[in-house]
């Protein structure tokens, strides 16, 4: 139990530190994509179930007809319920499976995204957004058979310590680009992709700074912010 807080600790310090550009530059970068696969199924999924009646707004903002009739230019912000949809579809974990997810979103609904219009998207939302991925993530990597599941075929799948499957850049490359097509989808431009590489290096090397490179435990707290940095990113909460 204190080996775990004192990995949140430091995973909650190291994503601190780097939020504002991760998320700046990777909610950047995916409001340009196009995003397919699975996460594009579900957009179209969510886009037909809410068309222009406004039913997920129970918020009570009301939608302005001029910009209902002029569209969107480019991708839209997923609402919560769409938010959920895909973090369900892309995890493998549905929203009742357990109460820490399913009471987060009950208590900070009126801080998720309301609306699918990018205009409306708040820092607020952001880090909502961005929160509930934590919780996602909490449990692929800390329930042994939600990580087995997740990363099975993968190297990752039985926890080798940094020293075995994140000693270079290639492998830390690695874990990056699985992460970034279970959540992404295959869609993204490589350009895109290039820069979501180059910010979740960045963290992936501020995470791993001065850590034991021999335990275990270290690869689980890689696995945590990594995952929280992309499922947390624009990638998922676009449509």
């Amino acid at each position: 139990m204190k080996a775990r807080i004192s990995q949140s600790i430091l995973v909650l310090k190291n994503l601190t530190a780097f939020l504002p550009l991760m998320l700046l530059s990777i909610f950047l970068v995916s409001c340009q994509a196009n995003v397919s696969g699975v996460l594009g199924s579900h957009s179209s999924d969510q886009n037909s179930n809410n068309g222009d009646n406004g039913d997920n707004n129970s918020g009570g903002d009301t939608q302005d007809p001029n910009e209902a009739n002029a569209g969107l230019i480019g991708p839209g912000a997923k609402d919560y319920r769409g938010l959920e949809a895909t973090l369900t579809a892309v995890t493998g974990i549905p929203r009742t499976k357990y109460s820490a997810i399913k009471d987060y979103i009950d208590q900070n609904e009126s801080s998720l995204p309301m609306s699918k219009y990018l205009s409306a998207l708040s820092s607020t939302q952001i880090l909502a957004t961005f929160n509930l991925a934590t919780k996602y993530c909490e449990f692929i990597v800390d329930r042994s058979d939600e990580r087995e599941r997740f990363f099975k075929g993968s190297s990752f799948e039985n926890l080798p310590p940094p020293n075995q499957s994140l000693s270079n850049d290639t492998q830390k490359l690695k874990l990056i680009d699985f992460y970034l097509g279970q959540f992404w989808g295959p869609g993204v431009l490589a350009t895109q992709k290039q820069q979501a590489e180059t910010d979740m290096m960045a963290l992936l090397n501020q995470t791993l700074e001065g850590q034991d490179l021999n335990s275990s435990n270290t690869t689980k707290t890689v696995l945590y912010a990594a995952c929280s940095g992309i499922l947390g990113s624009g990638g998922t909460a676009l449509d």
